[in-house]
């Protein structure tokens, strides 16, 4: 059998008189009568270049010359002219370019160069059609489905075009009653729909119908799994802070993006296994050096112990099965040799001017049954988990205990005094209670500073407070999550974001600044 199968072919009839409906790459590949390419838009296609986070697009380039088959991301603009051209070609008697003049949220979007380059193959370019909503509905007489006449008889009734300079109310009440008969409850539904919609567009508060949440049983669900017993992460008070309807969707409703595969390493274990390196170096060091003090002279030795740490460290991740491509990975981690390399002249230069000595690493707190900061009291009071990179104590001159606390970023950073104010940043403040309450576990304890500190090229410390502010900011960051965890637990989730370009739940979010400036600025909570 599965020698005949191997040596007989059946190629199955095409559609008759259909419409076949497929992606960019597969379409190129055959010929049709009438070819229509809907979404040509700017950035969309062709795709917008983007290079990686991890390898610039000389790096990949280098990478392939070395036998190490990555291609540059650019190149996908090349790729998507290729599709393109296949697709123009496969049309044997119409080709159809479709745009939309403006997106979901009213504005302008550019029509894709391709769309243009078409236009330049012609002595009298073709002119532009446009079509708008009135014609993209369909008239009563060429309805085929109820979908289409119930758009149609609403449409009618409620439509907002320019071309729609006639409204057949009747025909449009007509076909309502007879959807009405088929589909019980339709009109109810259709009534109520229509005054969520009203209430959406009113000037009073934002209600349940903006993420407010009403219901007695859902705001009592929240106030138990949010509840006092329950501690929050500075990451997750920040989300709230920036946008308490992403909050609501990743952290209430457990909703996730699916990202695409890829051939990259994953930042998240990247940056895990740097945290490891880094706590592990400074317990090596102490061999060498008892008080984990580092300067120049000790510079050889510790980029010896450092090599040791990074092998081990990223072995161990391939022993235990987490890294898919070892050839990338090893890249990675000359990658982060040569980071690692220059951030002990960084740790020299800049760190450890104020004297300072690393004390502390890996600390964590509010998890499991280990110890928990709490802020506020009864009903209102907020536990607080994390871990704490590393804790630096200061020459204190005979007085209390000086101490800085380190975050470690991959690449990024967090905010600084404005972002804790706004109540959108809260790591800093609250890792710095922690040390001062639960680690050295004296109150009189001195700040001196506190910083994310940028782990790749080029290093730097961000985010920190300016002298003698850092108690007034913990005090503000405190306040915040208070005020944070009370709206959560009472389901306030309004829209309120500061930026919105990056979402992961910016398709299913109905933010729209200027009608919550008609409510009165009452989003964000």
């Amino acid at each position: 059998m599965l020698g005949v199968a191997t040596d007989v072919s059946f190629t199955p009839p095409g559609p008759a008189g259909g419409v076949l409906a497929l992606d960019a790459g597969q379409a190129g590949q055959l010929d049709f009568d009438h070819v229509f390419v809907p979404g040509m838009t700017e950035r969309s296609f062709p795709r917008a270049p983007r290079e990686d986070a991890l390898y610039a697009d000389d790096e990949r380039v280098a990478l392939a010359h070395a036998g190490i088959p990555l291609d540059p991301r650019s190149e996908a603009a090349w790729e998507d002219s290729f599709v393109f051209y296949a697709i123009a070609a496969s049309a044997r008697e119409r080709l159809t370019l479709s745009y939309p003049v403006v997106d979901a949220e009213g504005r302008e979007v550019l029509p894709s160069h391709f769309v243009h380059e078409v236009a330049r193959c012609f002595a009298q370019p073709p002119e532009p059609q446009r079509f708008g909503l009135a014609q993209m509905v369909p008239e009563f007489a060429d309805v085929a489905a109820p979908g289409e006449l119930l758009e149609r008889s609403v449409y009618e009734l409620f439509g907002r075009d320019s071309a729609l300079t006639y409204r057949d109310a009747d025909a449009a009440q007509a076909g309502l009653r007879a959807l009405a008969a088929l589909h019980s409850g339709l009109l109810a539904g259709l009534r109520a729909g229509i005054e969520v919609e009203d209430r959406r567009d009113a000037r009073a508060e934002p209600d349940e119908f903006d993420a407010r949440l009403a219901d007695p049983e859902a705001i009592a669900a929240l106030a138990h799994d949010f509840g006092p017993e329950t501690p929050f992460s500075p990451s997750g008070l920040a989300q709230f802070g920036n946008c308490p309807f992403a909050f609501f969707a990743e952290r209430v409703l457990g909703l996730q993006m699916l990202d695409d595969p890829t051939e990259d390493v994953d930042a998240m274990l990247l940056g895990s296994v740097i945290h490891r390196v880094l706590s592990r170096f400074f317990a090596d060091w102490r061999v060498h050096r008892e008080d984990l003090n580092l300067c120049e002279a000790d510079l050889p030795a510790a980029r010896e112990v450092l090599d040791r740490v990074i092998d081990r460290a990223f072995a161990d991740e391939v022993n235990r099965g987490a890294v898919a491509d070892r050839d990338v990975w090893a890249i990675s981690r000359e990658e982060a040799r040569r980071d690692l390399h220059l951030l002990l002249e960084f740790e020299v230069e800049t760190v450890r001017a104020d004297d300072g000595l690393p004390a502390h690493f890996e600390i964590s707190f509010g998890m499991g049954e280990r110890t928990q900061l709490e802020i506020g009291s009864g009903a209102e009071a907020v536990r607080l988990r994390g871990r704490i990179d590393r804790v630096d104590l200061l020459p204190a001159g005979g007085g209390p205990p000086r101490f800085a606390v380190y975050d470690y970023k991959l690449s990024g950073g967090g905010g600084g005094a404005a972002d804790i104010m706004r109540g959108t940043e809260f790591q800093l403040p609250i890792y710095a209670k922690a040390v001062r309450e639960l680690v050295l576990q004296d109150p009189r304890a001195e700040i001196a500073t506190w910083a994310y500190y940028r782990t790749k090229r080029p290093h730097k410390l961000s985010g920190k407070p300016a002298q003698g502010r850092a108690d007034e900011l913990i005090d503000i960051a405190c306040a915040n999550a208070l005020a944070h965890a009370a709206a959560i637990r009472t389901g306030r989730f309004t829209p309120g974001p500061r930026k919105c370009d990056f979402c992961d739940f910016r398709g299913i979010c109905r933010w729209d600044e200027q009608r919550f400036e008609r409510k009165g600025g009452e989003a964000g909570g």
